[in-house]
Order: structure tokens, then C-alpha cells, then sequence
């Protein structure tokens, strides 16, 4: 019969100093992550197309030629800056 009471005393004892062991240990850090969501900086330049041109008054074809010429300038430099704003959105985090 000691020797069960023996036993049970030092269970008791090392299961004791088992809780206690970790108790001293300082706090481990912990990963926090949090969800941010950044909007693109789009240069302000992208966002203003060129002004469509003016259509001639002497419908000759060299002025409709001009005219459709600067139509199409202006029309390629909004596509251009649209391809553009779409890669920086493309690209954004």
C-alpha cells in the first residue's frame, strides 16, 4: 500500500512541475494578417484623351483626309492610354 501512495505522491509531483514549465515561457508572437486593399495611383495624364478634332467647313478631300487622320490620332491616343491604365490595374496588388 506505501508504495502506491508513493507512486501517486511523485505522479502528482511531476505532473505539477510539467504545468509549471511552461508558465515561465514568455508569449511567442503571433502572425496577424489583415486585409488592405490599395487603390492604383493612375498618373492623371492616362485619364485625359486627346480632344476629337474639329470637322473641316470645305468638305475638299484633302480637308476630310486631315480630318480623318486626326480622328484616328486622337482615337489611338485614348486605346494607347486605356492599355496602359489597363496594365497598371492589371498589375495592382
Amino acid at each position: 500500500m506505501p508504495r502506491i501512495k508513493i507512486a501517486s505522491v511523485l505522479s502528482a509531483v511531476c505532473s505539477a512541475l510539467l504545468l509549471t514549465a511552461c508558465a515561465g515561457n514568455t508569449p511567442q508572437e503571433r502572425l496577424v494578417v489583415q486585409d488592405r486593399y490599395l487603390r492604383p495611383q493612375i498618373p492623371p495624364g492616362l485619364l485625359q484623351c486627346q480632344l476629337d478634332p474639329e470637322v473641316p467647313e470645305a468638305l475638299t478631300e484633302a480637308a476630310v483626309a486631315d480630318y480623318l487622320l486626326a480622328l484616328w490620332a486622337a482615337g489611338e491616343d485614348c486605346r494607347q492610354k486605356l492599355g496602359q491604365v489597363s496594365g497598371l490595374l492589371a498589375h495592382a496588388p
